[in-house]
């Protein structure tokens, strides 16, 4: 298989393989995909037993907007990873997708359950059992629905929260961090940035009364 810029490609659990790369060089994000995961991936499509392949569409989306995150830092919520990595295996396969018509109930309790449980580290799972849908159901849905993922919105319910007690000039920014759900400070800090375009520093500096 020749890899092109922007390529993916898909190596079965077990797969020996040599790589060759030229002269040029060339730079490769790995994603190293646990039994359970696959396991879950099965679940959603019974015929996955995708072979090595090179893969394409939205796929290549996808594994660009999770090296993203990665080079930004920005992968602590185990939702951002688990819900990108497997709609990326739901497209080596040809799921068994699941009519919605209208927006589903159970989307609903998702939006309530990630409202009320923000500052938790909540992982894929969590949610999917919560709202009785599969994972990779659940992914898909709810990005195609509000155009984010689940850990992005739930970025955003945290920076909302931040929002609001940085209106307290004696907060403390680290503890704030870990009260609003963050790894810490500077991931924190990373976040707000990239939402509201200021740091939490700046914000409180710019919205303390003269």
């Amino acid at each position: 298989m020749d890899y092109g810029p922007f390529t993916v490609g898909y190596h079965p659990p077990g797969t020996r393989h040599s790589d060759e790369i030229g002269q040029s060089g060339a730079h490769f994000f790995s994603i190293e995909v646990a039994e359970k995961w696959l396991a879950h991936a099965r679940e959603y499509a019974p015929s996955f037993n995708p072979t090595t392949q090179l893969c394409g569409g939205e796929i290549v989306w996808l594994a660009m907007k999770l090296h993203r995150k990665h080079r930004a830092k920005e992968v602590s919520s185990p939702l951002t990873i688990e819900g990108i990595v497997l709609e990326m295996l739901a497209e080596t396969a040809k799921p068994r997708h699941v009519e919605e018509h209208g927006r589903p109930r159970w989307l609903a309790r998702a939006m309530d359950f990630l409202q009320s449980r923000f500052s938790e580290n909540l992982t894929l799972e969590q949610v999917a059992v919560e709202v009785g849908v599969h994972p990779v159901h659940l992914s898909r849905v709810f990005r195609k629905t509000y155009h984010t993922t689940l850990g992005e919105y739930l970025n955003g319910l945290r920076v909302e929260f931040a929002f609001e007690q940085l209106k307290n000039p004696e907060v403390d920014l680290s503890e704030l961090a870990l009260a609003a759900g963050f790894a810490d400070q500077s991931h924190f800090t990373r976040v707000f940035k990239r939402i509201t375009g200021n740091t939490p520093g700046a914000f409180r500096a710019f919205n303390r009364p003269h």
